[in-house]
């Protein structure tokens, strides 16, 4: 019998590697509590059970007493027959902000009152005693998820092969998003972008702006999608080309299938959302201006992938510097009307003065 444990920072991977495992043939729980751990031992070593390879994912968001007593679990693990590993995920601190900034999640121990920085640095101290009984430790910091996955599968298979799997799945996907998958775009595009991907189950990926940023981002992370504001559209199964017909194509289908006008689909997005479109100001310096709104606003959640990005609670806004000309161009939103009228001068007049 083996149990694998897995353990990890938030944002390093953890649910990636329960996925391949799952793949290779585990039986996989997620977050089960540890105090728990003794119980499924006793499940799984009984006679005739049909659960060989069992793994779980236990973290931070476990009750802070049974996590105490992981040590102590473990040590009583091991004089049962079952074969125990701890397979301990992690990433630089830089890395882990990063990817919570772009996906939009928040993290599990963040409240009101901890930050996302200082929730990474607790999480670091709180599975610091787990991650010193790894058998194994994997720093994802510079890894794909293409990479993680190849790095499991070659750590949990050994010198066997996995069988050959092939999956079929219609271009377009116009009967809906493969639940797992992975859609690039750019900062200057609308929340409902972000919030429709997370709805549909997949995972929005943030990017600089321009096809030299998207296209590259696309095959590291194996996205079957990418968008612009600009419309720019691409395909993982059109090589990862842009394309505006193909789009085209696909909408005119969905209008003729479901009987409805186009206005019809856009009036609940933009009831929700207002954008402000891109807005573009001349100004001398646009460094020293994007550091002169960086520190105006220094109590908003401040991204620098392209330009600065600054999200409040119901609105968020990008600025960035034109590649050609002395512009800072602006694009804007916010969750009602007014709110996004009013912030929008704001911005506008700071940018200007």
């Amino acid at each position: 019998m083996q149990l694998t444990i897995i353990s990890g920072r938030s944002g390093s991977g953890k649910s990636t590697v329960l996925h391949v495992l799952e793949d290779l043939g585990y039986y996989c729980i997620d977050n089960l509590p540890a105090s728990l751990l003794p119980a499924l031992a006793n499940r799984i070593s009984e006679d005739g059970n049909d659960l060989p390879l069992v793994a779980v994912s236990i973290d931070a968001r476990n009750v802070s007493e049974d996590l105490e007593k992981v040590p102590e679990i473990l040590t009583e693990l091991k004089n049962t027959q079952i074969s125990t590993q701890i397979l301990f995920l992690d990433a630089n601190s830089k890395t882990l902000l990063r990817r919570f900034n772009e996906s939009r999640r928040k993290h599990p121990l963040s409240t009101e009152t901890i930050g996302l920085r200082e929730a990474i640095n607790f999480e670091s101290d709180l599975l610091e005693h787990i991650s010193l009984l790894a058998s194994l430790t994997i720093d994802t910091s510079s890894m794909s998820l293409q990479t993680l996955r190849q790095t499991v599968k070659e750590q949990f298979l050994g010198n066997q092969s996995s069988a050959t799997a092939l999956l079929f799945q219609s271009f377009g996907f116009k009967h809906g998003v493969p639940v797992d998958a992975d859609i690039v775009y750019d900062v200057r595009c609308s929340w409902a972008v972000r919030d429709m991907i997370g709805e549909a189950g997949g995972t929005a990926l943030i990017e600089r702006v321009g096809h030299s940023f998207i296209k590259p981002r696309m095959f590291e992370e194996g996205a079957v999608y990418a968008g612009e504001l600009s419309g720019h559209y691409y395909f993982s199964d059109f090589f990862g080309a842009d394309s505006g017909l193909v789009p085209a194509l696909l909408m005119l289908e969905m209008l003729s299938r479901r009987s409805t006008k186009l206005s019809a689909l856009l009036q609940p997005l933009e009831s929700r959302y207002f954008l402000s479109s891109e807005i573009n100001s001349r100004v001398e310096d646009p460094a020293q201006k994007i550091a002169a709104i960086a520190e105006r606003y220094a109590n908003g959640q401040i991204e620098h992938i392209d330009g600065i990005s600054i999200s409040y609670e119901d609105w968020h806004f990008n600025v960035r510097a034109s590649n050609t000309e002395p512009l800072l161009r602006l694009n804007l939103e916010a969750l009602d009307e007014q709110t996004m009228c009013d912030r929008r001068d704001e911005v506008l007049a700071f940018i200007r003065s």
